[in-house]
């Protein structure tokens, strides 16, 4: 197995909501806690870490203290995980029957609204996505960012694990003809 050691600098992955002048600093302060904890970051571990706001100021100032707030971020994406867990089965044009996502996350400003309370982002039906051209166009260009991503994620385990490249060749193979 190939071991290669993480560069010094950092920078914050793409789509990630954090400015990239705190890569750095956010890089090197997890890894600082990693190492306090045995080479691993574990979430109540940073957590606890965090609360620390002068030794890791970067980590601490993205984190959301205020606990009422909190509270209602955290029960906003309970909510997303429920209508994220909910499929349905479907028949496609070929008979084949297959389970997908009843409910689809989009931005609703990018497709025809039906009233002015649809502007900004929430879940459609895959119905809605079909028939409606500006929701479909998203849906394609976000299919398009996500392989790009996975490609970005794995081309480093690509190049330095043999035995991945290996597994994996046809797929990279395929997304460079996109």
């Amino acid at each position: 197995m190939s071991k290669t050691k993480a560069k010094a600098s950092y920078r914050i992955v793409r789509g990630a909501h954090i400015p990239a002048k705190l890569a750095n600093k956010l890089g090197q302060e997890l890894t600082i806690i990693a190492e306090k904890h045995g080479g691993s970051l574990r979430v109540p571990d940073v957590l606890e870490e965090a609360t620390k706001k002068k030794v890791y100021p970067a980590v601490h100032s993205r984190i959301e203290w205020d606990v009422v707030r909190a509270a209602r971020l955290y029960q906003e994406h309970q909510v997303r995980m429920l209508m994220c867990s909910i499929e349905i089965e479907v028949v496609g044009d070929d008979g084949v029957m297959g389970a997908v996502r009843a409910f689809h996350s989009v931005d609703l400003e990018l497709g025809e609204q039906e009233s002015e309370n649809e502007a900004g982002r929430g879940y459609v039906t895959l119905e809605r996505i079909a028939s409606d051209v500006g929701l479909t166009d998203q849906v394609i260009e976000t299919a398009r960012t996500d392989l790009a991503t996975w490609k970005s994620r794995y081309d480093r385990f690509r190049l330095t694990i043999p035995r991945f490249s290996k597994e994996f060749s046809h797929v990279f193979q395929a997304l460079e003809k996109l």
